[in-house]
């Protein structure tokens, strides 16, 4: 993706987490906080868990939409258990994100899509 998508700076402002990136604020001296990367949105710690090279570059990349996708399809199988099941899919939704709203959204979307419709 260029340019690359980054998040909102995940400082605690209201509605928002507050997640410090411990290395970076050691260099700089002052809170330097967080930031979801790429079209999914991954957090730095989730993606050096569960980042990997989809399109066989030898590059695991947040910012490449082949290793994003298959890093959330990684993720939230591990996080969903059974995924044929409407517990297990929501599940590994508000492991995602926690968040009803956004799992709303993405069954609405997901249901279109699989009908060939928009959502």
């Amino acid at each position: 993706m260029s340019p690359p998508i980054r998040g909102v700076p995940l400082d605690g402002s209201p509605g928002v987490a507050r997640i410090v990136d411990e290395h970076e604020t050691a260099r700089a001296g002052e809170p330097v906080y967080v930031r979801a990367m790429g079209p999914f949105q991954f957090l730095p710690e989730t993606w050096q868990r569960w980042g990997v090279d989809a399109n066989g570059d030898g590059v695991t990349d947040p910012d490449n939409i082949d290793d994003a996708a298959l890093t959330a399809a990684r993720y939230l199988c591990a996080s969903g258990g059974v995924l044929t099941t409407a517990e297990g899919w929501q599940q590994a939704l508000l492991t995602y994100n926690q968040s009803t709203t956004y799992m709303n959204t993405v069954r609405r979307h997901a249901a279109a899509y699989s009908v060939g419709r928009k959502a």
